[in-house]
């Protein structure tokens, strides 16, 4: 079986779906992509089957966790996070540079990634309820 050459996927798009069945545990989120070029974000996706109950909000982020760092401690990249108590089985997407966070240095959008960094997801709020959350995530490599 012949290896997958880097040249290969140079300005493709690969696909990667998602889906976290115990939604309702925080330790359930965690990296769902590692880089193995350099590349970017280009679209991703959220849909759950059951929404969150707590009385505070309950969101997801996509987070880009370079280094050792640990999951739940990446740099988010979502301006405004997916609502996990947002209507059951009803697909949100993030496909606009609007939709990314810009940098503090120099305003720009980075939604860029190197080899070897992570992209995973984290939770802020109580999960009460939320479950089977699953989704796509996009990339395209430089």
């Amino acid at each position: 079986m012949d290896k997958i050459q880097y040249s290969d996927l140079q300005r493709k798009l690969v696909y990667i779906p998602y889906r976290i069945l115990s939604a309702n545990t925080a330790t359930s989120y965690g990296v769902v992509f590692t880089a193995n070029e350099n590349g970017r974000v280009v679209y991703i996706s959220e849909s759950h089957k059951t929404a969150g109950s707590s009385g505070g909000a309950v969101t997801m982020d996509l987070e880009k966790l370079t280094g050792t760092t640990a999951s739940g401690s990446g740099r988010g990249l979502l301006r405004t996070k997916f609502n996990l108590k947002n209507t059951a089985n009803t697909v949100v997407q993030k496909e606009n540079n609007s939709d990314f966070v810009a940098t503090s240095i120099s305003n720009t959008i980075d939604i860029t990634f190197k080899k070897g960094e992570r992209l995973g997801m984290t939770t802020i709020g109580t999960l009460t309820a939320v479950d089977d959350v699953v989704g796509l995530l996009i990339v395209m490599y430089d």
